[in-house]
């Protein structure tokens, strides 16, 4: 029997459910001898079980329903039915085959697959649990891929009294969800990477063509040689069918060894951003006088503490520079360019993870409608530039650590910080912000000119308040999720930044956040 309010997934042979026997089994003696509810249990269904009878199949699941049963549809993706009928069963859970993981793990299409899978079931309301995790790689990838569950040996093998993931794969799953928090422009090669076949540089060039017959999937191959063996290049399909195109090229190559066609590739850690990536691999090309065409079929090799690691296609990386850029375009305010709030949850969320204290600076224009009011809107966004700017220079500050500034909207900033004195950047921030106003407030009279509405109103020197919040972790939790912890952070923020509007223009407080179990349990 699972601990406290876990669910129990159960396999259904398709037959089973064509039995008039099955409910009254489950409700009048399963169920009750194992003392279990019936909304604790998930009954598993296969893609299989869909192709039978359609009409008595819903009607069964109908009567399940009504009794408090779930329903999961088990190895989506094996082939067997089409997603409209998945779709139009509208299950509480999508499991998805255990071949997509593995297909995933090569890059390319096979990882735009179980993405797709996984964004189909989140539209029709699915909880979507990824199977087949049997290594921490594979942990990376399905939480990467957006899954919200996932299944394997990795996380434990069948026992009749589970003892639960070690902290190792705790700390993986941990490192997994951050890296997924993290803004996007920080995303590193290491994380699209794709494996390769590594042969040896002696083999001959007519078994790598086998191999790339064989595995369409494969677009290029690790070359290994020295003593001991290192990489020493690498052969694209691309490559090498060149070579062979030409006439006598077969002739003249297939009893060669690859190591006289492969080439060396621009070589970066895994640890490089992709951004920088991008840049380095466009110098490459200039300086090779390749074409945009050729740029597209680059490889980057990727390294990992001096050992090879991986491959990055030069198209791979363009089109994830292009959604990272897409995606902070749109995440971004477009006032001051900082981010906005999409952004803010997800960096509040990723320090939530880590379990690290951090403070939180709530930074508010007083009475800014007034300022609007008297000055126009257009003074009014050019002192909301300059205070996006000031939070700009907060977050180069020595002593702001790992800071992160973000535009909540209208005259609301958020500035998250790890330094050890927060009160004191919040203080120097205030007394810049004294010093710019001034300016601001001086030429915004001198614009306005004598006689209008600014002097009558009596425009004076805006006012910043500020509500700096410390926050710690505390108590962990099954019930502790990031989403809800953000929300209690900013509501505990809201509540503080009205304390600082109502007083002095500045208020400190402390707020302690629930940590998910997964990061007390890998420190």
């Amino acid at each position: 029997m699972p601990p406290g309010g876990g669910d129990v997934f159960v396999n259904l042979d398709p037959r089973t459910l064509e039995d008039p026997r099955l409910i009254p089994f489950l409700c009048g003696e399963a169920l009750p001898a194992a003392g279990l509810p019936e909304r604790r249990i998930v009954l598993e269904i296969t893609e299989v079980t869909l192709q039978r009878d359609r009409a008595q199949f819903a009607r069964t699941l109908e009567v399940l329903r009504a009794r408090g049963f779930r329903i999961a549809v088990d190895d989506l993706g094996s082939g067997y039915s089409s997603l409209a009928i998945v779709g139009g069963l509208c299950p509480d859970f999508i499991k998805t085959d255990r071949s997509l993981l593995r297909g995933a793990s090569g890059g390319g299409g096979g990882r735009a697959l179980l993405e797709t899978l996984i964004g189909f079931g989140r539209r029709i309301g699915a909880t979507v649990v990824v199977e087949g995790v049997e290594s921490p790689g594979d942990l990376s990838l399905a939480v990467a891929s957006g899954a919200d569950c996932v299944q394997g040996f990795y996380l434990g093998r069948p026992a009749g009294h589970p003892a639960g993931p070690v902290a190792e794969t705790w700390a993986t799953l941990r490192a997994a969800v951050a890296s997924g928090l993290r803004p996007p422009q920080e995303v590193t090669l290491g994380e699209i990477a794709a494996a390769v076949p590594t042969l040896d540089a002696g083999t001959e060039t007519a078994q790598v063509m086998r191999l790339f017959e064989e595995r369409p999937d494969v677009q290029a191959v690790a070359l290994l040689g020295g003593t001991p063996p290192g990489f020493v290049g690498l052969l694209s399909r691309r490559q090498l069918y060149r070579r062979l195109a030409w006439q006598y090229g077969y002739a003249l190559h297939a009893r060669r060894a690859i190591g006289e066609m492969g080439e060396v590739p621009l070589l970066l850690d895994a640890d490089t951003p992709v951004a920088a990536a991008a840049q380095a691999l466009s110098a490459r090309g200039e300086r090779r006088g390749a074409d945009g065409a050729g740029y597209m079929e680059e490889f980057i090799g990727v390294t990992d503490g001096g050992g090879f690691a991986g491959v990055v296609s030069g198209q791979r990386l363009l089109e994830r520079v292009a959604t990272i850029r897409l995606d902070l375009a749109q995440a971004a305010n477009p006032l001051t360019g900082l981010p906005g709030n999409r952004r803010i949850e997800a960096e509040l969320g990723r320090r939530i993870e880590f379990g690290s204290p951090f403070c939180v600076i709530y930074a508010d224009i007083d009475d800014f409608k007034r300022i609007n009011d008297t000055l126009g809107f257009v003074q009014g966004d050019a002192l909301i530039r300059a205070l996006g700017s000031l939070l700009e220079e907060c977050v180069v500050d020595p002593e702001a650590g790992s800071a992160f500034a973000g535009h909540i909207g209208g005259d609301d900033f958020l500035l998250a910080t790890t330094g050890t004195d927060p009160l004191a950047l919040g203080r120097r921030l205030a007394e810049r912000f004294e010093r710019v106003a001034r300016d601001w407030l001086e030429t915004a009279l001198t614009e306005a000119g004598p006689g209008e509405g600014p002097e009558a109103e009596g425009a004076t020197l805006p006012r910043l308040s500020l509500a700096i919040l410390v926050c710690r972790g505390g108590r962990s939790g099954a019930d502790a999720g990031t989403v809800v912890e953000v929300a209690a952070l900013a509501r505990a923020a809201a509540v503080l930044k009205a304390r600082a509007k109502a007083g002095d223009g500045l208020a400190v407080g402390t707020h302690t956040f629930r940590m998910p179990a997964a990061v007390t349990t890998s420190q």
